[in-house]
């Protein structure tokens, strides 16, 4: 019998989410299914569609903002994490979630645009689920990483506030449509091969 080879696919995510992958507040996404499951299908057929994120074992690299800049200016930054090209040793990649106010080296390049080499974060995928967006627990929402406006607002509210922040502007379903989603969990943040500047 053959093992299984895990794969590597990409996921984005947006500045405050990388924050809270850096900082291990984030175990879980959800993203919705695309497209939506007809209302008169049985919720058992949803779990026989694949997953374009992957299955367990597998790995997510994180695509996020960025922008290349010359590796003599990174140096400048103090604790400023970057991971240098392989095509070019004086250039590095930086990340806009933690260098936002650099003029150096051009505007910041969409999250999508990232290639492989300058992820600096991996996942490896536990779990994959398909469920409804209303269905997610105060437990969940806390560790998708979402931070409550005040102690009054718990987990629940705060990362319905993120959903539709992140969601509704695109035209994707927001929380009160409740759309079916990917519940994937993951473990092992890694700063892949990353190294900080550290200044002079």
């Amino acid at each position: 019998m053959k093992q299984k080879l895990n794969k590597e696919r990409p996921i984005l995510f947006s500045a405050p989410m990388v924050r809270a992958l850096l900082e291990g507040r984030k175990t879980q996404t959800r993203r919705p299914l695309k497209p939506q499951p007809e209302k008169d299908k049985a919720v058992q057929e949803f779990y026989s569609v694949r997953c374009p994120f992957g299955s367990v074992g597998d790995r997510l690299w994180v695509r996020e903002t960025y922008k290349i800049v010359p590796a003599a200016v990174c140096q400048c930054g103090e604790g400023i994490r970057r991971k240098v090209s392989p095509s070019d040793p004086d250039s590095v990649a930086v990340y806009k979630c933690e260098w936002d106010r650099s003029p150096a080296g051009g505007p910041w390049i969409p999250s999508i645009f990232m290639p492989y080499w300058a992820s600096r974060i991996k996942l490896t995928i536990l779990e994959v689920n398909i469920q409804r967006l209303q269905d997610i627990t105060e437990l969940q929402a806390m560790e998708e990483g979402v931070k409550p406006l005040c102690c009054s607002e718990s987990y629940r509210a705060a990362f319905r506030r993120t959903w539709d922040w992140l969601h509704k502007p695109y035209g994707l379903a927001g929380w009160d449509a409740n759309p079916w989603v990917w519940a994937i969990e993951f473990k092992g943040v890694e700063d892949d091969g990353t190294i900080r500047a550290t200044g002079n």
